[in-house]
């Protein structure tokens, strides 16, 4: 039985004051009331007290937004000009004592009883299941859609600019809700055929999962953070206006904030300044409070919003150090106050609105000078076409010639604002300025429609008016992918305009309709372009002669490029290589400048004036549902001889380790491809593993390195590989196709493995282990190594080892093993002509072939295996499961004709293995040539 109730306190204790609950005295010394004397004696009470404050405030909430949905119109624009409205979460005190209500006294009956509902039971079980160990979206899918959303959405949900990507996923799972957004949001950024797929699964997700957070109080920070998103674009997410009700879900998470130990400094009544750990609070608020706002003038319904809370807005901006970014938030919480205030009430005071509006243009008039600024004056001009909107319903029709002309003008700034200042980040904005964009076009729309003989008396050129529409409609399918809300809303807008408009015929029709109208009248470029000739580069020109053939001559000329240094900062600084023709690359080759006495190959001018921009520009290829673009890199040779590449040897730092903060991410990547590099090389083996390791769907990767330098570097050069042979693991588990060739001239080797002898060579081991990962298809190297790259030693096969995703392993050992022992020789003896072949070694070769046979019997999916030997024959060991042109062809073949021999402990070990795959085995060895 619960404690029987004493009258209410003459005066709450502190704790009551703070949650504004009924207060019980209890007669103890300490003045603490009953309901927190159960807390400290029980944890049942505890829980009940718990339960009490959170249904408390949620009804409180409840209560003031159901007061705010049955609103009346009439009132918002009775009550508009009242600068001080009551605060929405003022509850009235009853003046006479009451008991508790009848079912709170069973509640809490039931609360001590320890009683709890089966839902409640269910997710206190463990953590909720989100999409991605639901498996809709994959692991890999999911570290790019949150690379994409984290650069470009990051700062409106306070994310840090420098967490990677791995450990804000980490932080993003605790939310389901959080994850989904996200995911919803990138998603329509990504390709065409992803979105479809993904993106409807997503929203229902992230609709269930929001109907399921309302029941929730206190609300987290990652609640606040998705309201954000699917707020901030719910045409986006669901495909039509208003999908997701965004003044509903803002109104109330504002309401939730009031609530949250996250903004309880924020929410103090006077606070502006902000301490170290509530910066994140403050912008977030604001921009809860942007996004209300617009939504509220979008919608003309009321705001959840007072004019103290405005100011304190206001005040945090102007009081701290902000970024322009977050004055900008500051500014725009200002402006769509003021167009609440004075812009969306029946009878609109047009003077006093343009004055409010000028005041507030001179108070934020830096912002106005500084970059990105075009999204304010939007806004501003925003302003006064709404309020000309409204006036021009005023019965004084002696106006309306004036009223016109200020909304045409209007409508015409914000237009051309949008396009003129169209760069990469356009697709990314929030749907709020392309609602703005739509009403000023649909506005034009219903002016030249509706007074159409007063503008030509009026000497307007209504052609004109007609084609800014059509403007921004043809601006509009130029942006993003077809699921974009640009793309929406221009759909809307020009079916609007061909009914207002029927009699406009557009000079330049649009491309995108026509060609779905009529497809066999346009030519695609799958018509003029065979992937198997080489790009047409004369195309390119053409690109500027029509901007409706734009779009099909670039997909062609911009799918294919070879570039340097030069041309690298050239697209950029004229801005060449934007997202969309980024799109079209399939093939990029880039050279790194040849050295000579002017430019020698140090590391810093090379990668610092081309390669690194040219990676940053990939970064910005627009992701898709597969990578599609091969990379193929290479460093010239340098001429033989000249004494400043020997001066050179000492002091050249040769990786790109220190560069490694500064490589970006670059999903888009298919392949990457080295080649060989300076006859003295100048970069480490290692790192190119860094730069692939960038490139996270990465399917295959080839380097082709060499070194001729002295013994010590070659040493050194060799730890570098062994290395990169240690940070395989890091690169990407996407990769399928792994082919590493690494020539050093033997004598070099030799002496350089002098210098520090070892029992087992560790590049061999290293790269044995890396053979194996799950996933890898096909492994190939060259270069000196030792039988170990095939089967450990018997010291290392505890577990035995398994290559469970291998179909192909081919490898090219050099003439000489690391461990000094020759594959290959120069028997004058057997060669009595003057031309001195290079013959195999038969007892060290079998040491290879009966390595790879022990491999091979550990390969499942074994389908190929060569061993391919430098001698003058290019003897080949190759085994193959099946040949289905010649089924009569043997399962394993030696082939050259430099007389080489299958000992018969190899052809032993070959018989297990093609009884282990099943096969019949079947061997032919060529004979010596005379």
């Amino acid at each position: 039985m619960p404690p029987i109730r004493s009258g209410r306190a003459s005066k709450a204790c502190d704790l009551c004051r703070k949650y504004k609950t009924r207060c019980y005295a209890s007669g103890s010394s300490n003045g603490t009331c009953l309901r927190y004397v159960s807390r400290e004696d029980s944890a049942v009470r505890g829980r009940r007290s718990s339960v009490d404050d959170r249904l408390e405030r949620l009804e409180r909430t409840v209560s003031a937004l159901v007061d705010k949905l049955d609103s009346k119109l009439d009132e918002i624009a009775g009550s508009s000009n009242n600068n001080n409205r009551p605060s929405v979460v003022e509850v009235p005190v009853p003046s006479a004592e009451l008991d508790p209500a009848p079912v709170f006294l069973i509640r809490d009956a039931a609360t001590d009883a320890g009683v709890h509902s089966p839902e409640q039971a269910i997710t206190q079980t463990g953590p909720q299941s989100d999409v991605i160990s639901t498996g809709l979206v994959p692991l890999q899918t999911a570290h790019s859609l949150l690379g994409l959303f984290h650069v470009h959405y990051g700062r409106w949900v306070r994310f840090p600019e420098d967490i990677p990507t791995d450990r804000l996923l980490l932080h993003v799972r605790k939310s389901p809700l959080l994850l989904c957004s996200i995911f919803l949001i990138s998603v329509r950024h990504t390709s065409q055929n992803l979105a479809d797929r993904l993106a409807p699964k997503l929203f229902e997700e992230s609709k269930r999962l929001i109907t399921a957070s309302l029941l929730e109080v206190p609300q987290t920070l990652e609640f606040f953070q998705a309201v954000l998103i699917l707020s901030l674009w719910s045409t986006t997410i669901g495909q039509v206006p208003l999908s997701i009700d965004s003044w509903l879900l803002t109104g109330y998470a504002i309401q939730q904030a009031l609530a949250s130990p996250h903004f309880m400094e924020v929410v103090r009544p006077g606070s502006s300044q902000h301490i170290d750990d509530t910066l994140d609070a403050w912008c977030l608020w604001n921009h809860l409070c942007v996004a209300h706002l617009q939504y509220c003038v979008g919608t003309r319904r009321h705001s959840l919003l007072t004019q103290a809370q405005v100011d304190q807005c206001v005040n945090f901006v102007k009081s701290n150090e902000v970024n322009n970014y977050e004055a900008r938030m500051g500014a725009e919480v200002q402006l769509y106050w003021i167009i609440y205030n004075k812009c969306g009430i029946a009878q609109v005071d047009l003077a006093g609105t343009k004055h409010a509006l000028q005041a507030w243009q001179q108070d934020w008039m830096v912002l106005f000078h500084e970059p990105r600024s075009q999204f304010l004056q939007m806004g501003f001009h925003f302003a006064h076409l709404l309020a000309h909107c409204q006036s021009l319903k005023s019965p004084k029709s002696v106006m309306h010639s004036s009223v016109l002309k200020e909304m045409i003008k209007h409508s015409k700034i914000i237009i051309n604002l949008a396009i003129d200042t169209t760069d990469d980040r356009t697709r990314h904005l929030t749907d709020h300025i392309y609602h703005i964009l739509s009403f000023s076009a649909l506005t034009l729309c219903r002016i030249v429609h509706t007074y159409e003989s007063k503008l030509r008396a009026a000497n307007y050129d209504t052609t004109e008016l007609d084609n800014i529409v059509f403007k921004l409609i043809t601006w509009f399918k130029t942006i993003g992918l077809p699921c974009h809300a640009a793309h929406i809303l221009g759909d809307i807008v020009h079916a609007q305009f061909q009914k207002l408009r029927p009699e406009f015929q557009p000079s330049t029709p649009l491309v995108s309709g026509a060609l779905s109208e009529n497809p066999d009248e346009y030519f695609s470029p799958a018509k003029f372009y065979d992937e198997t000739r080489p790009p047409i580069h004369c195309l390119a020109p053409l690109a500027a002669l029509a901007h409706r053939w734009q779009p099909l001559i670039e997909e062609a000329s911009f799918r294919e490029l070879k570039l340097n240094s030069e041309s690298v900062l050239y697209a950029i600084e004229n801005k060449i290589l934007n997202p969309r023709r980024l799109s079209y690359l399939r093939r990029v080759d880039y050279s790194f400048p040849p050295p000579d006495e002017e430019h020698p190959p140090t590391t810093g001018p090379e990668v610092d004036s081309g390669f690194l921009p040219l990676l940053r520009l990939l970064a910005q290829i627009p992701l898709q549902e597969e990578p599609l673009v091969d990379l193929n890199v290479t460093v010239p040779w340098a001429k033989r001889g000249p004494s400043y590449l020997d001066k050179l040897e000492d002091h050249v730092e040769d990786n790109f380790e220190e560069l490694n903060s500064c490589l970006p991410e670059v999903p888009m990547i298919r392949s990457f491809y080295l080649s060989r590099g300076f006859g003295r090389f100048f970069y480490s083996p290692r790192s190119f593993c860094l730069v692939a390791g960038k490139m996270s769907r990465l399917g295959a990767l080839t380097l082709r390195l060499m070194s001729e330098r002295v013994p010590e570097i070659v040493l050194k050069e060799r730890n570098d590989l062994l290395e990169l042979a240690q940070s395989l693991n890091d690169l990407p588990s996407s990769i399928h196709q792994f082919d590493l060739n690494y020539f050093v001239n033997p004598r070099l080797l030799l002496d350089a493995m002098a210098l520090e002898p070892t029992t087992e060579d560790i590049l061999s081991r290293e790269l044995c282990k890396f053979s194996q990962r799950e996933g890898l298809k096909d492994f190939s190297f060259g270069g000196s190594i030792e039988p170990t790259i095939f089967w450990p030693l018997e010291s290392d096969t505890d577990e035995g080892p398994h290559w469970p995703s291998l179909k192909a392993f081919e490898l090219t050992p050099s003439d000489v093993s690391p461990s000094g022992k020759r594959l290959v020789v120069r028997n004058v003896w057997r060669s009595p002509d003057i031309w001195h072949p290079m013959f195999p070694v038969d007892d060290v070769a079998n040491e290879y072939f009966t390595a790879a046979a022990r491999c091979l019997s550990r390969m499942p999916k074994a389908e190929y295996l060569s061993i391919e030997l430098r001698d003058s024959w290019s003897t080949t060991l190759v085994f193959c499961t099946g040949y289905p042109n010649d089924p009569d062809e043997p399962i394993l073949r030696l082939s050259g004709g430099g007389g080489a021999k299958i000992s018969e402990e190899t052809e032993k070990e070959w018989r297990k293995t093609a009884e282990i795959h099943n096969l019949k085995f079947s061997m032919e060895v060529d004979e010596e040539e005379d």
